[in-house]
């Protein structure tokens, strides 16, 4: 089965060994994977999973990280979720290719893996008080902006789907004006933009080197996911 994987960020898409991705281009990564880099959102995802199967892909995946709805969830916890909630809308994943990856990831000490609902937002949430809110109001455990419109796709043209998500950010955490203002779309850092944003808030900057840490956490779980992908989801 040929996966297409659609991806926001260079980060996510380095993680899956795409070294140079680029934006609006279909990269074909062996014989299992087709990978496209979408950029952040839902309209965006939703494009590129449309391609991914115009291009061959048999199943869609949605890639990469996502941010804590519960706080148990640490940076690097993998989320294969049983099903996503998007627009008003249950979107359950395919059992048979969430259970082939499960079966195929490492077992080892402190891997820890969720099965617990993933929801899809239109914009990111930033705030503690918010991310708390969306988890209690509906029953989530992580937050993402892409995975609802790869499965809407998905559902919509017959094919199973997956979300694969690291948590990259804890519920606690209130992400800097830097992290989300200071990028593009691709997660490219604008070093005028951020600096500038930096420089109204310098109190930022240690937040800022931790997120850094949390960031290689969840692309180690992303990279051991990548290897299962890669190897194939057949049965």
């Amino acid at each position: 089965m040929r996966l297409g994987i659609v991806t926001a960020l260079f980060a996510e898409a380095r993680s899956l060994g795409l070294k140079k991705p680029r934006p609006g281009q279909t990269h074909a990564l062996g014989e299992h994977l087709l990978v496209r880099l979408s950029g952040m959102g839902p309209e965006r995802a939703a494009l590129a999973a449309r391609q991914l199967l115009d291009d061959g892909a048999q199943a869609l995946v949605s890639f990469g990280t996502a941010a804590a709805l519960q706080p148990e969830l640490r940076p690097g916890t993998l989320c294969l979720p049983h099903e996503v909630l998007w627009q008003e809308q249950r979107w359950a994943a395919d059992e048979s290719l969430r259970s082939r990856l499960l079966a195929k990831l490492p077992t080892q000490r402190r891997w820890q893996v969720c099965g617990r609902p993933l929801l899809t937002v239109g914009e990111a949430c930033v705030e503690p008080q918010g991310k708390e809110a969306l988890g209690r109001s509906h029953g989530a455990a992580a937050l993402d902006m892409e995975s609802g419109a790869v499965a809407a796709v998905a559902t919509e043209a017959q094919r199973p789907w997956l979300a694969v998500r690291a948590i990259l950010d804890p519920l606690q955490r209130r992400l800097p004006k830097a992290a989300l203002g200071g990028v593009d779309a691709f997660g490219r850092l604008q070093p005028r933009v951020f600096l500038g944003l930096l420089s109204r808030r310098p109190q930022d900057l240690p937040v800022l080197m931790v997120l850094g840490r949390d960031l290689e956490a969840a692309s180690t779980s992303l990279r051991r996911a990548a290897e299962c992908l890669h190897a194939g989801l057949d049965a």
